[in-house]
């Protein structure tokens, strides 16, 4: 008989809030990104996203329209594990001003 190795994968399932103070944000973007690894998520109008990508370390960018503009905010160096992972994003509200 012969043996045939499987390789499991786990996913890192991640979800959150995007907020602006105290308030969801409604819309927009949320990408994990890393040297393999590229997946993204709407922002639905509560604020959530989720997603699920390989455990690993990544770079998240939330991405919104404001005043007609693309606007992109960078977070880097957030390590996923398998299993849930629960982060909440805050996109400062002193861009909803400038917009």
């Amino acid at each position: 008989m012969q043996f045939i190795p499987i390789l499991l994968v786990l996913d890192a399932m991640v979800s959150g809030t995007l907020w602006m103070g105290t308030q969801p944000v409604d819309g927009g973007s949320i990408t994990f990104h890393n040297a393999s690894t590229t997946m993204s998520a709407p922002v639905d109008g509560s604020g959530k996203y989720t997603l699920s990508v390989p455990p690993g370390q990544y770079e998240i960018k939330i991405q919104r329209t404001m005043g007609g503009r693309k606007k992109t905010l960078a977070y880097k160096a957030v390590t996923l594990a398998d299993g849930a992972n629960a982060i909440d994003l805050s996109w400062p509200s002193v861009d909803d001003a400038a917009a």
